[in-house]
């Protein structure tokens, strides 16, 4: 997918390829993940080195990279050979705080919990910008720490920059960026070691 507004800066951005977390939740979602750390699957790491052969033909000034498991393995079966190369904890995934690591079933069944189930006053933590998860992230929250980022890149001489990070992180991004807005940012979708090429 590309994105096209400018020609100032192109930024390839990427989501990690698929880890065993994803592959535990790729029938249906049953533990929540967040920033748990994790490895790629077997299948994560053919998702990353297919993107090689493309990737290598871009010059890439600098690599932003979440410090994540999932991610640093990611760039790594890549194989790219980009001189500056940061591993960020603000590309991190949203923080689910204690329900992280949890089955779906345990969280339901615990009625600490009832304010968060769906049915509860807080059960769209997920997917908001105001209701979060126990000592977890918002969106708000996530849009926070990347916004020092965000003007990093905008005020930086580099032109082609890579980043890799997560699903919500990378929504997050791509809002403050100015290609999705609060009406639209749930809808958006990423798939593992999917390439959005962004000018801004």
């Amino acid at each position: 997918m590309e994105i096209r507004k400018s020609n100032m800066k192109t930024l390839t951005i990427i989501r990690h390829g698929k880890s065993e977390m994803n592959e535990i939740n790729s029938e249906k979602y049953s533990v929540f993940s967040g920033q748990t750390e994790c490895s790629l699957s077997f299948e994560g790491k053919i998702e990353a080195r297919k993107l090689r052969k493309e990737l290598s033909k871009v010059g890439y000034d600098i690599a932003y990279i979440s410090s994540s498991i999932r991610a640093i393995e990611t760039y790594k079966e890549i194989g790219l050979n980009i001189e500056k190369v940061q591993f960020l904890e603000e590309l991190k995934e949203r923080s689910l705080g204690i329900l992280e690591g949890m089955s779906v079933q345990n969280f339901l069944s615990n009625k600490n919990f009832k304010d968060f189930w769906p049915s509860g006053e807080k059960g769209d933590f997920k997917h908001s910008f105001s209701n979060k998860a126990p000592n977890g992230e918002s969106y708000t929250d996530v849009c926070n720490r990347l916004v020092p980022l965000v003007n990093r890149i905008k005020n930086s001489d580099e032109e082609n920059i890579l980043i890799i990070s997560h699903y919500v992180a990378i929504r997050c991004l791509l809002l403050l960026l100015g290609y999705l807005d609060q009406s639209n940012i749930f809808e958006f979708r990423i798939g593992n070691c999917e390439v959005i090429k962004i000018n801004i």
